[in-house]
């Protein structure tokens, strides 16, 4: 048997073991709600046996919560508006609000986090903005801006600039063919100033061009223009020309061997 000594009422009580340093009387409460025994060790200090009686009690009125004088005093400034910390006024940077902040935060410069992105955003931009260059298109000689890594390699706007300056490219690299070649004999014996292999529109390359009178020569060999394929380009091609205003001459194989193409030429 143990003497030992209660931690909360500070009697002495008798113990067969030195496990528990509380007494009977303080170790079992009675609850205020059903009026049942519960151990107080496993609740710690606790007015009710469990949850649920304390806020049943709460809700019937039955019970209310203690309170000391300080937090007494505290919830009545609340209630009238008094705040118990002071707070400093200050000017938003960006938007320029006031705002309250406590001395802790007397360094602050925006009111929200949302002006604060809003000037770092700025801040990059501007950043970004003194290490990139204009430059122009070679091919429809629009501006772009562009990084100082990029300078050489971008020389096209976009996709579609570069596809045309690819197939105007492989056009002019080429030899003309013969009936091609029959064509622009006859332009030089009239003496007319014509284009070859020319961007027409940004989208599609002619044969031949002459700017004087904003006529376009298409030269059509048999076995090429004679595939399914190669007919709707030429389709295609020619509904574009007689949209943006172009007059469209296109001339066969038969007629270019023939020379009778050559009435059908301006004069």
């Amino acid at each position: 048997m143990a003497v030992r000594k209660c931690n909360r009422c500070n009697q002495k009580f008798i113990l067969p073991t030195r496990s528990y340093r509380i007494c009977k009387s303080c170790r079992y409460k009675t609850c205020l709600y059903c009026k049942k025994q519960f151990n107080d060790l496993k609740v710690k200090r606790g007015i009710f046996c469990s949850a649920i009686c304390k806020y049943t009690a709460l809700k019937e009125g039955k019970y209310k919560w203690y309170l000391n004088e300080q937090t007494k005093q505290k919830m009545s400034k609340a209630r009238l508006g008094v705040r118990l910390k002071k707070y400093l006024k200050k000017e938003c940077v960006f938007c320029n609000k006031t705002f309250e902040v406590t001395p802790s935060r007397q360094d602050a410069k925006y009111c929200t986090q949302s002006c604060r992105s809003r000037v770092i955003g700025l801040k990059m931009k501007e950043k970004w903005a003194k290490r990139r260059t204009i430059k122009h298109c070679l091919m429809c000689n629009t501006s772009i801006s562009l990084p100082f890594s990029r300078l050489k390699r971008n020389k096209f706007c976009s996709q579609h600039c570069l596809g045309v300056s690819n197939i105007l490219q492989q056009a002019r690299s080429k030899k003309p063919t013969s009936i091609e070649q029959a064509v622009y004999n006859a332009l030089k014996q009239k003496g007319i100033l014509f284009e070859q292999q020319k961007n027409v529109g940004g989208r599609w390359v002619v044969d031949a061009y002459i700017p004087s009178l904003n006529i376009v020569i298409e030269c059509d060999g048999k076995y090429w223009h004679s595939l399914t394929e190669v007919q709707k380009r030429d389709v295609r091609k020619s509904a574009f020309l007689s949209q943006n205003g172009y007059q469209l001459l296109r001339f066969t194989e038969k007629e270019i061997n023939d020379g009778s193409f050559i009435n059908k030429l301006p004069n």
